[in-house]
């Protein structure tokens, strides 16, 4: 599904494909794809007057990079209504044919109600699918602090503040280690942010060095280490890692 979403340049074309085959995550593809145009949406008068502006830019690699991104995005994003940016004609009974929708609903479920073996079960079922975009939307609540402490991340036996750059920007960077593609190229939040007049980020790793990490290099190869570490568990469908057994 993945795979299909970055070969189809229309997102009209895309979202059609997905939705005829929830067995393969295609509802959640959808909702997540609508979901990121709906912010498009938001934004829309914005990137119009920016497409006027970015033709006065001096810096002409910038200007380029700012052409792209409103390309893709209208490519990807102009042809829904409102109603279907909102979610709202999508059928319940292909919702609930669709492991990535079923898996997420339990996830947010059970990590909100302190049932320690009922979170370890849905967090089980999130790791075996190992999806890039379901895990791109939990962020970095796989770590799950509703169930623990408000004030510290837990991962593999190690403490982390809530508020810790290393692993907000891990949690940012975990969907690239897993295979999803983090360039303007293909993310929509990169190319939103440079189709706005922000920053133009090539890459995610790019933005979180800059950005989440504050520039600092030590921060950012230490969520990179973690983010690698994080990726290595899922994919070994290592369980205690994010959540031990109750005892």
């Amino acid at each position: 599904m993945l795979k299909a979403f970055y070969e189809t340049k229309s997102g009209r074309a895309f979202v059609q494909y997905a939705m005829q085959h929830p067995e393969r995550g295609g509802m959640f593809y959808s909702r997540a794809f609508l979901r990121q145009c709906g912010l498009v949406r938001a934004q829309d008068d914005q990137l119009q007057h920016l497409q006027a502006a970015t033709e006065q830019e001096h810096d002409g690699h910038t200007h380029r990079r700012r052409v792209e991104a409103l390309r893709f995005l209208r490519d990807k994003c102009t042809d829904f209504t409102s109603a279907e940016l909102s979610g709202a004609d999508f059928p319940a009974t292909l919702v609930d044919q669709d492991s990535l929708e079923a898996s997420s609903a339990s996830f947010y479920k059970e990590t909100q109600n302190k049932n320690i073996e009922a979170a370890r079960l849905a967090i089980k079922s999130i790791l075996g699918l190992a999806d890039p975009v379901q895990l791109d939307q939990i962020g970095v609540r796989i770590l799950t602090p509703g169930l623990q402490s408000t004030k510290t991340f837990h991962f593999d036996g190690h403490q982390y503040p809530v508020a810790s750059e290393v692993v907000h920007t891990a949690a940012y960077l975990l969907p690239c280690e897993l295979g999803l593609a983090c360039s303007l190229e293909n993310d929509l939040a990169l190319a939103l942010q440079c189709a706005t007049g922000q920053t133009c980020f090539q890459t995610r790793q790019d933005r979180a060095l800059a950005e989440m990490a504050s520039g600092s290099e030590d921060t950012y190869e230490n969520a990179k280490r973690l983010s690698k570490q994080m990726a290595n568990a899922i994919r070994s469908g290592n369980v205690d890692a994010f959540i031990p057994a109750a005892k």
